[in-house]
C-alpha cells in the first residue's frame, strides 16, 4: 500500500533575508524571461530542425553573458555569484 506523506514548512525571514529571496526571484524571472524570449524569436525566425534550440548552448550564452555583465546590473550578479567567494561580484 502506497502512503503519501506531506510536509508544511513557514519561512519567517528577516528584512535583510526577504530583500535576498526578492533579489533571487527577480533574477530567477530574468533569466526565464529571456530565455523563453530567445527560443520564441529563433522558433519564429526558422524553419525544420534548426528551430528547436539546444539548450546547452543557450545555458552557455546565458553564462558568458552574465559573465561579460550585459545582462544583468551588479547587484543581480553579487546574488547570482555570493555562494562563491572565488569568482568577484
Amino acid at each position: 500500500m502506497l502512503v503519501n506523506k506531506a510536509y508544511r514548512y513557514e519561512l519567517a525571514p528577516n528584512n535583510i533575508q526577504r530583500s535576498s529571496l526578492a533579489q533571487h526571484a527577480g533574477v530567477s524571472r530574468f533569466t526565464y524571461n529571456w530565455g523563453l524570449e530567445q527560443r520564441i524569436a529563433r522558433y519564429k525566425n526558422n524553419q525544420g530542425d534548426d528551430r528547436f534550440p539546444d539548450a546547452m548552448k543557450q545555458h552557455k550564452l546565458l553564462t558568458s553573458l552574465k559573465k561579460n555583465r550585459v545582462l544583468m546590473d551588479v547587484r543581480n550578479l553579487e546574488v547570482c555569484t555570493a555562494g562563491n567567494p572565488e569568482r568577484p561580484p
